[in-house]
């Protein structure tokens, strides 16, 4: 159907086209030197003028009808697709609000986990620095049964077991500090130094299954892509800026009476260009 309809329309402009082109041959013969051959060549540029506007409204009453039909096609399809459009945005904020709390309520949980874990190194690293600070038994005895006999056991929710088992091995430091204070000769350094680090080991590993846990996997069907706003025009490169031509062509036709050739306002230039028109 497409085919055929194109065959008549085709069969309109090849109607011009022989003149079309016998005139354009013609047109590109022209030479200027006088008066005659000026009147001439504005008659022959004339007659390709006329012939240009011939093939300009074949074109346009042609396409009228399928300019139309396209409007036509496309409103009845916003008409349809704008519930769905629509409803399909609405969707997505609503998964997007799901996603968001969801990923909202993994940060509070894994801050939560990491800042009991934070605690209880906090408590390990301040019970070795005090321990280590004792320089008599009684001092030791004291910061034993402050930090270790009487620790508090009510703060560390599901990890009171991984508390347990440092505040245990803080109980070995403490029995091996004692032997440094009570019984140097038999004092093992390297024993001090393997609790130590057994201490930060255990306290490393705390919570670490819990928080990976706690990881909200990427939704699917989401991506992110880069965007903007400006923040500061003054601060944007000059390089960036573009002139919005729409309002300096509004300035000239608002004043076109009062511009002087070649005047400048505010950095624009404003000057007449010449132009031939053929009748």
């Amino acid at each position: 159907m497409n085919e055929i309809t194109l065959k008549n329309e085709t069969a309109q402009f090849n109607a011009l086209k022989k003149l079309s082109t016998d005139i354009a041959e013609q047109c590109n013969k022209l030479t200027v030197t006088d008066d005659v051959t000026l009147a001439i060549a504005t008659q022959n540029l004339s007659k390709a003028n006329e012939v240009a506007k011939q093939i300009e409204k074949i074109r346009k009453d042609l396409k009228e009808p399928y300019h139309k039909a396209g409007v036509q096609i496309d409103a009845l399809a916003k008409a349809m697709s704008n519930p769905i459009t629509t409803a399909l945005e609405a969707g997505k904020l609503k998964i997007q609000a799901y996603d968001k709390e969801k990923r909202e309520k993994a940060l509070m949980e894994q801050n939560r986990i990491l800042a009991i874990k934070e605690a209880i190194a906090k408590y390990s690293n301040g019970a070795i620095a005090e321990m280590d600070k004792c320089i008599t038994m009684d001092e030791l005895r004291v910061v034993r049964e402050r930090l270790i006999v009487g620790a508090p056991m009510d703060k560390w929710g599901e990890f009171q077991a991984d508390f347990i088992a440092t505040r245990n091995t803080l109980n070995e430091y403490a029995k091996s500090l004692k032997t440094k204070l009570e019984n140097p000769t038999q004092s093992d350094p390297e024993e001090q130094i393997a609790i130590k680090e057994a201490i930060v080991a255990e306290t490393a590993s705390i919570g670490q299954v819990e928080v990976a846990a706690a990881v909200v996997p990427k939704l699917s069907g989401t991506r992110k892509t880069w965007t903007f706003e400006v923040i500061d025009f003054n601060q944007i490169p000059r390089e960036w800026l573009m002139l919005n031509e729409s309002l300096v062509k509004e300035f000239i036709a608002q004043n076109k009476e009062t511009l002087v050739d070649g005047q400048i306002i505010k950095g624009i230039k404003y000057y007449q260009k010449e132009s031939l028109t053929i009748r």
